[in-house]
Parts: C-alpha cells; structure tokens; sequence
C-alpha cells in the first residue's frame, strides 16, 4: 500500500453519515456479544440476590453453601430468561450484528487486506518465529434503512483500489448477502453499494401498472419513461411469461392515449386485439404495412413540427401535445427471417428508421422475441432499444444477445415471469419481476373499457362544442369550399 500523507487525506474528509465502520476484531461479533450481554445481566442478577441476603455477611452464616447455590442457580434461571427475551424481541439487533459480522469476515475471506510478516522470539530452535498482523484493513461502512443496505468503502489508493477489486464487488456482496446489488453511487472518494433484500417484494400487480405522462411503472422504484428511454425489447421462451408482460405494457399504452400498430406475425394473442384497434397486422402485407404507416407518421411529424411557426431545436413530440405511437412487433426474428430478400431488406431499413430517429417525433418500436439473433438484431439496433428484458430461462448466448457483453453472472433457469432487465443509467443488469396478472385477468376486455371511455369522453368534449343554432363551431372542409365559391 502507498503511503498516505496526512494532507493527502485531507480529500477523504466527508461529514455525510456513511454507517457503521467495521473494525478488524468483528469476525466474532455475535459471540462477543452475547457473551457480554450474558455475563453482564448474569453478574447483575447476583449482585442484586446478594443485597437482598444481606450480602457478603451471608457467607458467615451457618449454610452459606446452600445460599451460594442459589446465588449461581437464580441469576442463570434471570439471565435464561433475559436472552430469550431479548432475542425474539430485538431480532433487528441481532440481524444487524450479523450482517456487520458477515462483512467482516468477507473482508478476510477473499482477502481485502494485508498483513506484515515479522520475526519475534519463539520456542523454535533458532530461538525465532514468524509473526504475522494486520499492516491495512479496508474502511468500509454499513447501513441498513427501510429493506436497503448501503455498503460503503474508501477509495483509498491501496492495491485493491488500483487493481479495481473495490469497483468489481457487486457479485461478491450479492453471493455474501443473498440480495441484489441495484445501483452504485460514487462520493468524496467514497464508494457506496445499494442492495435490496428480496426483489420479489417489489413486485406491481396488474392493477398497479398505471402510467404517469409517459412513464409505466415496472417495478416498485422502477418505471419505463418511453419519452427519456425510447424503445424496448422483451426476450423469452415458452412459458417465460413474455406474452404476459406485452400484454401489461399495451394496456398502459392504451391507458397513456398511444395510438398502436400491433403486429402478430403467428395470429395468437395479439391478433385478438384487432376487434379494438383498426391496425392490427397479422400476414406479411399487413405487419409491412403498420411499418411502414409508422414510418410515414415519423417523417410527417418531423416536417409538421418544423414548419411550425412554434418550432424551436432539441425540442420533442412532449412539446407539441402529439400523441405517442408505438409499434408492437410480436416474434420478430422469425417473422424478419421468413421474408423474401427484397422484403427483408426494406423491413430492416425501415426498423432502423423508427429505432434511429424516432424517439423526437414520438414513434416508439417494442420488439418481443425467443432469441434476438444478431442478423435480425445488429448491435446498433440493439443498443438503442433503451428497455431491454429477459424473462425464463435463458442461455448464456440469449443473455448475451439481449444485453451485450457484459461480466455479470447471469442465472440460468428463472421461473415464469422472472428474468433480468435494463435501461440506460443502471450500473448493473438486475433482478426483475414482471407484474402479477391474476387468473382470468382479460386484457381485451380491459383494453376495450378503456377504448371506451376515451370514446365518451372525446363525444362529450364535441358537443360542448356545437353552438345554439345547431353548429358545430367548427368550419369543416365543405363549408371552407362553399364559401370560397361564393367569393
């Protein structure tokens, strides 16, 4: 370790509360505890029996063998007492002290230390022995509030600084805990590690799944804004439950005022929601047509919006109260893959237009998919698919196909429903969980009271529009002719 000097340190200085710092003597801590806990009432308990028996005087008396029995026997009987009470009321106490001993012996056990070897006189031969002690043990803090734990640790220019072993602790402190590492946050040289005890906690239900603007909530802490992060890909096998999740996210489409463009190439599911929607693809002519509809509403928004007299530049389609138009395209590698050259061609250019430069004109593309394979999912296009989920089971090919390369050990064999996701900003892929959908939920029938609603609510908005004498207040196209021919 390099030498730092007291000035050097001066840069580490940081008033904000990290948590407990954990001390070398701590791979213990439960036993040391106890033991004191134990010996402290235990000595208590007799001192106070001892009063009340007159106390030392008791031992002159005649049978003071006897008294003193009692005095070992009645403490242990207060002490028994006391620390099973005391365990099954302060579970939180203990829970706490086994965490800051679990940390403690991970700072041993991989090792994030370093100990000095030097001779002292011993019971050898020679007269010497080799001692070892502990020349730097790292600073790292605890801290635990409402089901996070915060693991802090100084960037303190040691070897494991420099060689990236503090950075890369993500995988050690989630297999050291049994929790998930969900972000990471860099202050004053200090760098801190946020877990979360039990993902599955963090579960919505379908009914909680309500877009606020243009965020969907995914995961309680968790929400897809489409307006920020454009575009999302969903990967999965049978009976991962990717069929659910799309479902969940078009109904809050639908919730959001999005006009779709649904594309079932197998004419499963999906297709059913052509009795709501009119643009509901399910052959080759019609999957190409949505395509390429959402592709002339992109350039059309583009040029309205700029020959708009309110344009200014950086602006999106949030600026101009335009709403959002998603494309939904159920299995797109095996339908891009059953396309004609000619059409395939024209498919993927015109996919890459809307993943591209969609995002400002407010056109979004949500692709779902068993395997994205890189000819049908190049890694320009991938990249810009700012949502990206795996649920089921997935290889190791799958995780890398969906996410990139990345070093994170992935678990193979998620059950229904669960998988990984992420969206630009998360330092780490993480854990997630899609919403739980009840048995018999219908999602059409869901979707239809919504469309609804909208309908009545758009037929309340066009009669408080039409005036006393019968108009409209509006001029329609044939009254504009009408009047130019009589000018």
């Amino acid at each position: 370790m390099k030498d730092i000097s007291i000035f050097e340190t001066i840069r580490f200085v940081d008033l904000y509360y990290k948590g407990i710092r954990i001390r070398q003597g701590w791979r213990h801590l439960k036993r040391d505890v106890f033991f004191v806990l134990f010996f402290g009432v235990y000595i208590a308990a007799a001192f106070v029996l001892m009063l009340i028996h007159g106390g030392l005087g008791a031992f002159t008396r005649p049978g003071w063998a006897k008294e003193l029995s009692l005095y070992i026997l009645l403490p242990s009987i207060v002490v028994g007492v006391a620390v099973a009470g005391l365990s099954f009321v302060a579970v939180p106490f203990w829970n706490r002290l086994h965490d800051l001993q679990t940390l403690c012996e991970m700072i041993y056990t991989y090792p994030l230390y370093q100990v000095r070897n030097y001779i002292g006189n011993g019971a050898m031969e020679d007269g010497e022995t080799v001692k070892r002690e502990i020349q730097y043990f790292p600073r790292f803090y605890y801290r635990r509030t409402k089901g996070v734990m915060k693991i802090t640790v100084r960037l303190d220019d040691s070897q494991f600084h420099e060689n990236g072993a503090f950075e890369n602790l993500n995988k050690i402190l989630e297999d050291t805990f049994v929790m998930e590492v969900v972000d990471m946050t860099m202050r004053k040289e200090y760098l801190t590690y946020w877990l979360v005890t039990n993902g599955e906690k963090q579960r919505l239900t379908i009914q909680e799944v309500v877009p606020e603007g243009y965020s969907v909530p995914l995961m309680r802490g968790i929400s897809w804004n489409i307006a920020k992060v454009p575009h999302g890909l969903v990967v999965g096998g049978t009976g991962g439950g990717k069929s659910f999740f799309m479902n969940t996210l078009l109904k809050a489409f639908v919730q959001m005022g999005a006009e779709l463009y649904i594309c079932d190439p197998k004419n499963s599911a999906l297709a059913d929601y052509g009795r709501i929607f009119p643009r509901v693809g399910v052959d080759t002519e019609g999957i190409l047509d949505n395509i390429k509809s959402c592709v002339r509403i992109m350039e059309e928004r583009y040029n309205n919006v700029k020959g708009s007299p309110d344009y200014i530049p950086g602006q999106d389609f949030t600026n101009y109260s335009l709403a959002p138009v998603v494309l939904i395209i159920d299995e797109y590698t095996a339908f891009a893959g059953s396309l004609q050259k000619k059409e395939k061609e024209e498919f993927k250019a015109s996919l890459s237009q809307i993943v591209l430069k969609g995002r400002e004109a407010g056109v979004f593309v949500f692709l779902a998919t068993q395997r994205p394979d890189a000819e049908f999912l190049s890694g320009n296009v991938r990249d810009q698919l700012g949502l990206r989920v795996t649920l089921g089971s997935m290889s190791d090919d799958g995780y890398r196909m969906a996410f990139g390369s990345n070093s994170q050990d992935l678990r193979k064999g998620m059950g229904p429903g669960q998988g990984y996701m992420h969206m630009p900003g998360m330092p780490y892929i993480r854990r997630f969980y899609s919403p739980y959908v009840q048995p018999g939920y219908d999602f059409i029938e869901e979707c239809e009271k919504l469309v609804r609603v909208k309908e009545s609510g758009r037929s309340e908005e066009e009669s408080k529009s039409v005036d006393p004498e019968g108009g409209s207040g509006r001029v329609s196209e044939s009254e504009v002719s009408d009047s130019e021919e009589k000018q």
